[in-house]
């Protein structure tokens, strides 16, 4: 009797949680980070939890259920938006307002975008990065291919430059027009018109060639010019880590 009620006075009470206290960034539960225990079994070696009295009852075959399932009590901190529905919890309050403040941008959103320093690269304006560290990895991963694989370098090269020859003015789209509006107009000799209108598209057809060839030797060096960049500002990224 007197072991039991010394038990009683020693042993922690069980942790009381409301879902409120779990996600809501202004507890004063946030503020603590919890460390998991190891993990309790019963008689028939099968993993139980013992963090409330309603858990008592739960028994996990494998380790991988039972760590499931306490994330519920050890990683309370989840995200209320919908779209965050199937992402682990974090442990700690920092975890959850950050993710809040960079992917959602609440609490003032993220202090600065890094914007990755390729051009045709999706990162490089919109949604950039918050971290240093992110940047450099992202680059590390993602952009070193283009270094040691030359297919995909000549493959980017020219798609960009295509994109940018393709690319018409107005002066050469009201030119275009005018062309059109002309050709419109019936003509007394139509073999003659045809073949002056044929010979002047393979002018211009040999013009944009070599203005498309000029805006790849460009894009090239403006490409090594970029690397070079990047490379610098990773590596000044992982120093200043």
């Amino acid at each position: 009797m007197s072991d039991a009620s010394g038990t009683s006075r020693t042993s922690p009470p069980p942790r009381q949680s409301s879902p409120n206290s779990l996600t809501d960034p202004t507890s004063p539960r946030l503020k603590v980070a919890v460390q998991r225990a190891s993990p309790q079994t019963n008689q028939n070696d099968q993993f139980i939890c013992t963090v409330l009295p309603e858990c008592s009852s739960l028994t996990f075959n494998r380790k991988c259920e039972w760590s499931k399932h306490m994330d519920k009590h050890d990683r309370p901190y989840r995200c209320k938006d919908p779209v965050c529905a199937k992402l682990q919890g974090f442990t700690y309050s920092g975890g959850l307002l950050r993710h809040e403040r960079e992917v959602h941008n609440k609490h003032g959103g993220p202090k600065e975008k890094l914007q990755c320093p390729f051009e045709t690269c999706k990162r490089h304006d919109g949604h950039g990065f918050t971290r240093k560290e992110n940047l450099a990895e992202h680059i590390r991963r993602v952009h070193e291919k283009l270094k040691s694989d030359p297919s995909i370098r000549t493959e980017t090269v020219i798609t960009t430059a295509w994109s940018a020859a393709t690319e018409l003015s107005p002066q050469a789209i009201s030119a275009t027009s005018t062309k059109r509006r002309w050709s419109d107009v019936p003509s007394p000799d139509p073999s003659e018109s045809d073949n002056a209108e044929l010979r002047g598209e393979i002018k211009r057809l040999k013009h944009d060639n070599v203005q498309l060839q000029e805006q790849m030797d460009k894009l090239r060096v403006e490409l090594d010019t970029i690397r070079k960049e990047a490379r610098s500002a990773a590596t000044a990224g992982f120093r200043a880590a």
